[in-house]
């Protein structure tokens, strides 16, 4: 007797979700036959190790001595590539409450957009790395930013496929990171090259008025809640490390992990009095031109006043560390 071979077509547990169900279809063609039957099977499962304990079971299958092969299609309910839609409107932006360059506040009207639901992860990262053979920054230096013992420091070998301590990353659900700002778009360039449709970073305007809730926002300080535990991971429960993306409450729009898990690069220069120039704009697109690039969201890493809705944060676009991630966003045609 011989066990069949199976061939996966597409992505499996690299793309599941621990919170959701999934259906496999399995599908069964006999080889050597004039007439080949097709023999289907659903199985149902929830998370990665009932997914992979039940794969093995099937692959067990052996059919009349012959060999066969196994196609198996995945689809799962849940991933990071959905997209919210935005509805575009006048909002405040920005807080007296917060530092100088988080003042003034001052009207910013947004024209509506899509925007990703989570935050991009492993599973979807690693598949453009597999289609394109791209390099990051960490791994052409073969250093990345590591904590270690309680500090960040540059540690050999590390890049996007470790977590912040340096583990190598078992869930693919997690939020991928030590990107820099060129990785992150070149991410968006590849993704709508695939697509045809035109994927790119959210502006640091797009990024706030979604965060905020749109037109939706109940006016939290968090983005989704007055609670922080509720919505992020942050220095306060993440354990210095990041956690797969969807599990925190969502806020008003439905997106996750805005205020905490990773901190996501926006598309925009940075510029200390931006907030004095751009009043009254229509979808500011940030200064022609700066030293550092704009990022946004909290993350495992810094202390809470970092995961607020208003707080602003920059580095330079080649840094690369690891609580910067980033979130796609879709223009509307």
């Amino acid at each position: 007797m011989k066990k069949i071979s199976f061939l996966v077509v597409i992505l499996l547990s690299s793309l599941l979700l621990s919170t959701e169900t999934t259906t496999i279809k399995v599908k069964v063609y006999l080889n050597g036959l004039d007439s080949v039957p097709e023999i289907k099977n659903k199985i149902e499962i929830e998370g990665e190790e009932d997914f992979k304990n039940k794969l093995t079971v099937i692959s067990e299958i052996i059919i009349n001595d012959t060999i066969a092969q196994k196609e198996i299609v995945k689809t799962p309910q849940k991933t990071a590539k959905q997209m919210i839609f935005v509805e575009g409107g006048p909002f405040i932006m920005g807080s007296n409450l917060g530092s100088e360059h988080e003042k003034p506040i001052h009207l910013v009207t947004i024209e509506s957009f899509y925007i990703g639901k989570y935050e991009v992860t492993i599973a979807e990262f690693e598949e453009f790395i597999k289609e394109t053979g791209y390099q990051t920054q960490d791994e052409r230096d073969q250093y990345g930013w590591t904590f270690v013992e309680g500090k960040q420091k540059q540690v050999f070998g590390m890049n996007w496929r470790h977590d912040p301590l340096g583990n190598l990353q078992k869930d693919k659900t997690n939020p991928v990171i030590r990107l820099n700002w060129y990785d992150a778009t070149a991410y968006c360039k590849w993704l709508s090259e695939k697509t045809g449709e035109n994927y790119r970073l959210p502006t640091e305007a797009e990024w706030e008025y979604a965060a905020r809730g749109g037109k939706k926002t109940l006016g939290y300080l968090y983005s989704g809640s007055n609670n922080l535990n509720e919505v992020a991971w942050s220095y306060s429960n993440a354990g210095h490390t990041t956690h797969p993306v969807g599990q925190k409450k969502a806020n008003e729009l439905g997106l996750y992990d805005m205020s905490g898990n990773a901190v996501e690069w926006c598309s925009d220069w940075y510029s200390e009095k931006y907030y004095q120039d751009s009043k009254n704009s229509i979808n500011p697109t940030g200064p022609n031109s700066g030293d550092y690039k704009v990022r946004r969201g909290g993350d495992w890493f810094y202390p809470n006043e970092t995961c607020k809705i208003f707080f602003r944060s920059h580095n330079v676009p080649v840094s690369s560390s690891n609580i910067s991630g980033l979130r796609i966003v879709k223009s509307i045609k």
